[in-house]
C-alpha cells in the first residue's frame, strides 16, 4: 500500500475513534449531569456508616476505632472529597463525573477489542444505564467501585496486546486499580486474584515470560496497597479484609430459612470472637440443611442475574428498601436543598429502568458467550472479564447475598460487553439470512459486521 493511502486510512480510523469517543462522552455527561440536577442526593442506611468513618478518617484509624463490616476505600474517598466540598452535593457530583469516566473506560476497552462501531453502541448502552445514574447519586460505594474496576479492566484489555514493556506497565497499573476496588468492595476480589494469570493476546511465541513479569508487577503493587489494611485488621484479630462474614451469612440464612432463626443484635456491638462463633454456626446450619441451602443459593444466583423476583417469599432483607428520605443529615456532610426538579428526567429514568431490567438477563448471557468465544481463540482479556464476573456472582450466591447493590459494579460489563456482542451477532445472522435485493447470501454475509476477539491478522 502506498504511504499516502496508508496515512489517509490511519487518519480516517483515528478520526472515527475520536468522533465515537466524543459522542459517548457527550451522551454520558448529558445523562449523568441532568440526573444530578433533577434528583436530590440519595441517602441510605449505610450512608451514615460511611460518612461517620469518613469524617475524621485518620483520627479513627489512629485510634483503632473501626467496625468490622466497613472497608476503608469509600470512607477514605469521602474524606478526600471533603477536603474540596464538605457537602453531599459535592460528593455526588464527583461520583457522577467518575461515572462518566467509567463509561469512557468501557468504551475504550471495547474499542480496543472490537472496533469503533461496536464501541459506540456499547458506550451508548452504558451511558444510558439508569442504575448507574442512581447509584452515582447515592452516598454508597458502588459508584467508586465501578470506576476503579472499569479502569482496571480497560488497562487489561488495552495493554494485553502490547509487547513486554507495555504489558508490564498496563498490568501493574491495573493491579493498583484492582486492589483499590477490593478496598472499596471486597466481594470483587476475583478480579484481583485472576489478574496475574492473564495470558497476553499476541502470538509472539514468548508467552511465559511476559505473563510472569506482568503478573509479578501487578501482584507487588496490589500487595503494597492492601498490606496496611491487612496489618490494621490483624492487630485487632481480623483475618483478611472483612470481619463480619459470619454476621452477614447468618443474617441471610435467617431470611432464607436455612435453619432456626438466630438473633444477631446490632452490628455496632459485633466482635471478632462473636463472628468466629457465627461462622461456625452458619456452616453447621448449612451441613444440617443442605437441600434448603442449595435452594437458597440457587434462588440467590437467579436473583443476581434476573432482576425480576421469582414467586414466593425471599425474606425481609431482600424486600426491604434501605432508602431513607433525602433530608436526613449525614455527619460532616450537610444536605443541599432536597427539592425534586425536572420530573420529566425521573420519568425517563423510570422508563429506562423497565427496559434495562428486561435486557439485563440477556446481557449476562452475552457476556458468558463473549468470554467463551474468546477462550476458543486464546484471547486472555475477555476471558478474564467474563470469568471474574461470574466468579463474583458464584461467591455471592454461596454467601446468599442477594442484593442488586452487590452486582451493580459488574453490570457495566454485562451491558457494555455482553449486550453489544449479542446485538452484533443477531445483526450478522439477520444479514446472512436476509440479503438485500439483488445480493446473494454470500455477499450479504461478507458485508455484515463481525466481532473479532483476539489479535488482528498480520499484514
Amino acid at each position: 500500500m502506498p504511504f499516502s493511502q496508508l496515512s489517509s486510512s490511519r487518519f480516517a480510523a483515528n478520526r472515527s475513534a475520536v468522533l465515537s469517543g466524543a459522542a459517548v462522552a457527550a451522551l454520558a455527561a448529558l445523562a449523568h449531569l441532568t440526573f444530578y440536577v433533577a434528583v436530590p442526593p440519595r441517602i441510605w442506611l449505610d450512608s451514615h456508616r460511611y460518612a461517620a468513618w469518613g469524617y475524621g478518617f485518620w483520627e479513627h484509624v489512629a485510634a483503632h476505632e473501626w467496625d468490622l463490616a466497613t472497608p476503608p476505600g469509600f470512607p477514605l474517598f469521602l474524606w478526600m472529597v471533603g477536603r474540596w466540598s464538605n457537602s453531599t452535593a459535592g460528593v455526588v457530583l464527583v461520583q457522577q463525573v467518575l461515572a462518566v469516566l467509567a463509561c469512557l473506560a468501557i468504551w475504550l476497552a471495547i474499542w480496543r477489542a472490537e472496533g469503533p462501531r461496536v464501541a459506540l453502541l456499547a458506550g451508548a448502552i452504558v451511558a444510558l444505564s439508569p442504575d448507574r445514574h442512581y447509584y452515582a447519586q447515592s452516598i454508597l460505594n458502588e459508584g467508586l467501585a465501578e470506576f476503579t474496576l472499569a479502569v482496571g479492566v480497560c488497562l487489561v484489555l488495552v495493554g494485553n496486546r502490547a509487547r513486554l514493556s507495555g504489558l508490564v506497565v498496563s498490568r501493574t497499573i491495573a493491579g493498583f486499580f484492582m486492589a483499590a476496588t477490593v478496598l472499596v468492595r471486597p466481594n470483587l476480589g476475583p478480579f484481583l486474584v485472576l489478574l496475574p494469570f492473564i495470558p497476553p493476546d499476541h502470538r509472539t511465541g514468548e508467552r511465559g515470560r511476559p505473563r510472569f513479569v506482568a503478573g509479578l508487577g501487578a501482584g507487588l503493587v496490589a500487595w503494597l496497597l492492601l498490606a496496611p489494611w491487612l496489618y490494621f485488621n490483624a492487630q485487632r484479630g481480623v483475618g483478611g479484609l472483612n470481619g463480619s462474614v459470619g454476621y452477614q451469612l447468618i443474617g441471610w440464612e435467617n431470611d432464607f430459612g436455612v435453619g432456626p432463626r438466630l438473633d444477631l443484635g446490632p452490628l455496632e456491638l459485633h466482635t471478632t470472637d462473636v463472628d468466629r462463633q457465627l461462622r461456625k454456626a452458619a456452616l453447621e446450619r448449612i451441613a444440617q440443611n443442605p437441600e434448603r441451602y442449595a435452594h437458597a443459593a440457587a434462588l440467590t444466583f437467579y436473583g443476581l442475574l434476573i432482576p425480576f423476583p421469582p414467586s414466593g417469599d425471599v425474606g425481609p432483607a431482600v424486600r426491604a428498601a434501605a432508602d431513607l428520605p433525602p433530608a436526613v443529615p449525614l455527619p460532616g456532610f450537610p444536605i443541599r436543598a432536597a427539592t425534586p426538579r425536572w420530573r420529566w428526567r425521573w420519568a425517563c429514568h423510570s422508563a429506562l429502568s423497565v427496559v434495562y431490567d428486561a435486557l439485563l438477563p440477556f446481557s449476562w448471557l452475552g457476556l458468558a458467550w463473549w468470554g467463551w468465544r474468546a477462550a476458543r481463540r486464546w484471547s486472555g482479556g475477555p476471558v478474564f472479564v467474563a470469568a471474574s464476573s461470574f466468579l463474583c456472582l458464584l461467591a455471592l450466591a454461596a454467601l446468599l447475598m442477594r442484593n442488586s447493590r452487590y452486582t451493580q459494579p459488574l453490570e457495566v460489563f454485562a451491558l457494555g460487553f455482553g449486550l453489544p456482542f449479542l446485538a452484533v451477532r443477531a445483526r450478522s445472522r439477520w444479514s446472512a439470512t436476509h440479503p438485500r435485493s439483488g445480493d446473494s447470501v454470500i455477499q450479504s454475509a461478507t458485508r455484515s459486521p463481525r466481532i473479532t476477539v483476539g489479535p488482528p491478522p498480520s499484514k
